[in-house]
């Protein structure tokens, strides 16, 4: 939520500036508000549906795309079901991503998907590093095809300093720290805790113990 407001308000192109003694570039910085932005959701999972939420409390139209979700899944009020990306893409002004990267969803963010974005959309990628192709990204922000990219996670962590992404005024990038909170690492390290009192006293169920991890997402 915090890259999707930032993209919004072009929040690291505005700090940059003030820094540097430009006040006027309050101007030209293009923000635009979140709410009544036609907001499209890819993927709704737990997180995709927490984002959701929290968008909606700003106003965003929000569509979702989930090809996992079974077809009578209801939805919270408000909120439209699409069954094409790429139909979804033309209209929508802000995307973020909340999937997996799996064999499916690798690259699934290329040029051809790209191409089909609105100009000038924002896509915001806070789920897996390489779900978005990069080449193609760069190629979409220069030609105008996105307007803003803003994620958290990159196809290889830490890149390099000649990556293409980090020189763009049109990208905030923050470096995989979306979890890196003093209440998450509270939550982690009791909840681990917890499972080991559980498991040791029995009361860990069966099909938790049957369970293969999960990574933390």
């Amino acid at each position: 939520m915090a890259l999707t407001l930032g993209a919004c308000k072009n929040i690291g192109v505005a700090t940059e500036a003030v820094r540097s003694g430009d006040w006027t570039v309050r101007d030209s910085l293009g923000a635009r508000d979140l709410e009544g932005a036609d907001t499209l959701v890819v993927g709704f999972g737990r997180i995709g549906r927490a984002y959701a939420a929290r968008a909606a409390a700003f106003g965003a139209r929000l569509s979702i795309y989930d090809p996992f979700m079974p077809v009578d899944a209801p939805l919270p009020e408000g909120m439209a079901r699409v069954d094409d990306l790429a139909t979804a893409l033309e209209t929508a002004e802000v995307i973020s991503i909340h999937m997996p990267r799996t064999e499916q969803t690798a690259g699934l963010f290329g040029h051809e998907v790209l191409g089909k974005c609105r100009p000038g959309a924002i896509l915001v990628n806070t789920a897996r590093g390489g779900i978005v192709d990069e080449r193609a990204l760069v190629s979409a922000l220069k030609a105008g095809r996105l307007g803003f990219y803003a994620t958290d996670v990159l196809d290889n962590e830490p890149p390099s300093l000649e990556d293409p992404l980090l020189g763009r005024s049109d990208v905030l990038v923050t470096p995989h720290s979306a979890a890196m909170t003093r209440q998450g690492a509270i939550r982690m390290a009791t909840r681990s805790a917890q499972n080991v009192l559980d498991y040791l006293g029995g009361t860990l169920s069966p099909d938790m113990m049957a369970l293969p991890p999960k990574p933390w997402i």
